[in-house]
């Protein structure tokens, strides 16, 4: 980000910040950054067997989000979570809703009672 009076002047003051904070990471003075390259993620490799039009799409969403293909699996796997979850909240909310349809079933076909 740069701040300035006009425009121009703040695009040449974040210029000149990106270049110091370059010259930075060269010479491995950034707080955190131990090594220069890109930082590990502290994944393993997964090697698959898919067919080509899903290669395919996992490519071609990847490239659509900016992301890497093992993040679209991973965010796969993460939404097939997140669906056996709500099938599963959803299977016991039809649980209790029979329920409560026995109950009021049952209040209704019972006979009426004076006194």
């Amino acid at each position: 980000m740069g701040i300035a009076e006009t425009e121009k002047e703040a695009f040449k003051i974040f210029h000149e910040l990106l270049n110091d904070y370059y010259i930075a990471y060269l010479e491995g003075r950034l707080v955190s950054y131990e090594k220069r390259g890109r930082p590990e993620k502290g994944y393993v490799e997964l090697h698959v067997q898919v067919k080509p039009t899903i290669k395919n799409e996992i490519a071609s969403t990847a490239k659509e989000l900016g992301i890497s293909q093992g993040e679209v699996i991973e965010y796969l796997y993460h939404l097939q979570v997140i669906k056996d979850n709500l099938e599963q909240r959803q299977a016991e909310l039809e649980k209790k809703f029979k329920k409560l349809d026995s109950v009021r079933t049952h209040k209704k076909n019972r006979p009426v009672q004076y006194a």
